[in-house]
């Protein structure tokens, strides 16, 4: 344009002035693009930090390349002086429908807007629900979609939550007070919303026991339970061949693991589990047990997922 309209200028000149003439807009877009860029930075999953941070360096090394190595090709190769267009592109009219109703409304009328559209998507977010359910968005024929309706209908559910629950100083879960213990966060676990069963080392304790004792099992409570009673029952799954006793007791007998069945997991189920306190007790599950295993890697990266997108928005 500026040959075009000045042909008396030499090429270098001709850059220097097209270039100020954007110079402005350019580093104002770069600098915005860059911030955008870098609120990525914030949040708690390292994949979307390193993208946010490598991004933000991009657009800063394009935005010095655009005037450093630009106008450098520019100027050992000059463009040639067009003609003025005949036809304006299609899409012209669409600018031009913008820049007059940004001229009728005016810049302080814009900026009010975007402030009350900002404040209304505040007031919404609040109301947002996270679905991450990915067996949802499956075909309804599909034979995983099948597999994980039947899971959840015919048993516990399709989603374990696993916890380790840890014995105080100095004791194991051989001790009735520590077995019961594990048996009140058991019964805490399996009250909460959406858990098909829930299973641990007390549950095979107190099975064992009531088919020694002849009675119905789920009949032996906690209080049932004496010291011998445990013993004995530790002594028949140590010597019984095949029996899993290492997935619900390590050597230590300290660290014992419960595992819940989650009807229809997804990261508003879970977290309900999660929240579930014993009575009188102000520790949620998540803080007086460990959760591990899929789900709780689920829940944790949807969790830092969401919250991080609504702090890199904000």
């Amino acid at each position: 344009v500026e040959l075009r309209e000045h042909p008396e200028l030499s090429t270098i000149e001709a850059v220097r002035r097209s270039f100020e003439a954007i110079a402005g807009q350019v580093q104002l877009t770069g600098i915005l693009t860059i911030i955008g860029m870098l609120s990525f930075a914030i949040t708690n999953l390292q994949p979307m930090r390193v993208f946010g941070i490598f991004g933000a360096v991009a657009v800063a090394f394009s935005t010095l390349c655009t005037f450093t190595l630009l106008p450098a090709l520019m100027t050992l190769w000059p463009p040639k002086a067009v003609a003025r267009e005949r036809s304006r592109p299609a899409t012209a009219w669409r600018f031009d429908r913008l820049l007059n109703l940004y001229r009728k409304l005016g810049p302080k009328r814009i900026l009010i807007c975007t402030l009350a559209l900002g404040i209304f998507a505040g007031i919404s977010a609040r109301r947002l629900r996270v679905d991450d359910s990915w067996i949802a968005n499956l075909p309804a024929s599909s034979d995983i979609v099948a597999g994980d309706r039947a899971m959840n209908r015919l048993m516990g559910g399709a989603m374990p939550l696993d916890f380790v629950a840890v014995a105080q100083p100095g004791k194991d879960f051989l001790d009735p007070a520590e077995l019961h213990r594990l048996a009140a966060w058991e019964a805490v676990v399996r009250r909460a919303p959406n858990v098909g069963a829930v299973r641990s080392f007390y549950t095979d304790v107190a099975e064992i026991t009531a088919r020694l004792r002849g009675k119905p099992v789920g009949s032996i409570g906690p209080t049932d339970l004496a010291r011998d009673d445990i013993y004995q029952a530790y002594f028949l799954m140590s010597s019984t061949a095949g029996f899993p006793l290492d997935k619900w007791l390590d050597n230590s007998k300290r660290n014992a693991h419960i595992v819940a069945l989650v009807h229809r997991a997804d990261y508003e189920r879970i977290g309900q589990i999660l929240a579930a306190r014993l009575p009188g007790s102000s520790q949620t599950a998540a803080q007086a047990l460990t959760p591990f295993g899929d789900g709780w890697i689920s829940y944790t990266t949807v969790q830092q997922l969401v919250e991080g997108q609504g702090a890199s928005l904000a």
